[in-house]
């Protein structure tokens, strides 16, 4: 019985060390990261701004038209959200393959960063593999792709690092198996054309001035 409380205990202890460990960024990111449904398949989805998600562009381009929708993890099926597409790209290369859909966002939307990653710089990922939640975490090796685990259903999740979303995932590169990222500045670039407000990391407090006081030894 003892061993048993001793485990509960050490579960609920990492639990917290889990909420300690990863910055406020990777938390919002759990909460505002979505399962996007559609007929041919399912991808990832997160909120960029109020009334607006962000996901791949071929996710989008499965759909075909129709509505995607977004359902939280493990939440009721009351919850599912319909969103529409207001703006699509999409290319072979995947240089371009971006979705913005419009739809009721429950949660905070995500923060950006001011600049993309740079190499070695460590990322964060959650999406929804093969339709299930999961995390992902790996190295920058430039602003267009890092070194982590993908599978498919990844495509759309949100690349984040402390200072915010510094890209979007949308595909795996088999020859090094590097994950393909468009960088945050086509993330910007999309919503500023479509003229939707979004949120920069805030530069940080300026140091306080010092003050010699020359009269005092």
């Amino acid at each position: 019985m003892k061993l048993f409380i001793a485990l509960i205990l050490l579960v609920i202890g990492c639990d917290a060390c889990y909420l300690n460990y990863y910055p406020i960024t990777f938390r919002v990111a759990d909460k505002s990261t979505y399962l996007a449904m559609v007929k041919g398949g399912t991808g990832t989805a997160w909120v960029v701004s109020n009334g607006y998600w962000m996901t791949a562009g071929h996710v989008c381009d499965v759909a075909d038209g129709a509505d995607i929708r977004l359902v939280p993890d493990d939440g009721p099926v009351a919850e599912i959200i319909s969103a529409r597409p207001v703006v699509m790209e999409t290319s072979f290369d995947f240089k371009h393959d971006l979705c913005l859909l419009a739809g009721l966002t429950p949660v905070p939307p995500l923060i950006l960063s001011k600049q993309p990653a740079v190499a070695g710089t460590k990322v964060y990922m959650v999406g929804f593999p093969h339709g299930m939640r999961g995390t992902s975490e790996g190295i920058m090796l430039d602003e267009r792709s890092a070194k982590m685990s993908v599978q498919p259903g990844f495509s759309g999740a949100a690349v984040t690092t402390p200072e915010g979303v510094v890209g979007v995932l949308v595909a795996s590169r088999y020859s090094d198996n590097a994950a393909v990222i468009i960088p945050v500045q086509e993330i910007r670039r999309i919503l500023d054309e479509a003229g939707v407000s979004y949120t920069l990391t805030p530069d940080p407090p300026p140091e306080p001035e010092t003050v010699f006081d020359w009269g005092k030894e």
